[in-house]
């Protein structure tokens, strides 16, 4: 029987896993919640890109974004593309998030509001 691998220490350009306090404090914003959505299906996506997908302006996708990025749940790692970190996408195809304290499961779509 083999032992569990330790988890890795983050580097300085690897954020920490989101803690709950963390994750509490982003997803209480709907756009938040718009922003994954749009980007659980492993897309790499520009800041228009995410505008358009989830009919937010460019103001609130900066706003959002920067929240997720600062969270450590969205990285930017070719620039201008954004993305939810690999780390945290356990299962692309059923759009489900790994954030150590908890699992998310994202619907295909939300609905407008």
């Amino acid at each position: 029987m083999t032992e569990p691998v330790p988890p890795s220490e983050p580097t300085p350009d690897q954020p920490a896993e989101p803690t709950f306090e963390t994750l509490s404090s982003v997803f209480g914003f709907p756009q938040s919640w718009k922003i994954l959505n749009a980007l659980a299906d492993g897309s790499s996506l520009l800041k228009n890109e995410v505008a358009d997908r989830c009919e937010l302006s460019m103001e609130a996708v900066t706003k959002h974004l920067n929240r997720l990025r600062d969270a450590g749940i969205v990285v930017a790692p070719r620039g201008k593309l954004y993305e939810i970190d690999p780390r945290l996408v356990a299962d692309k195809a059923n759009r489900l998030l790994d954030f150590g304290c908890c699992t998310l499961r994202l619907k295909d779509n939300l609905p407008n509001d």
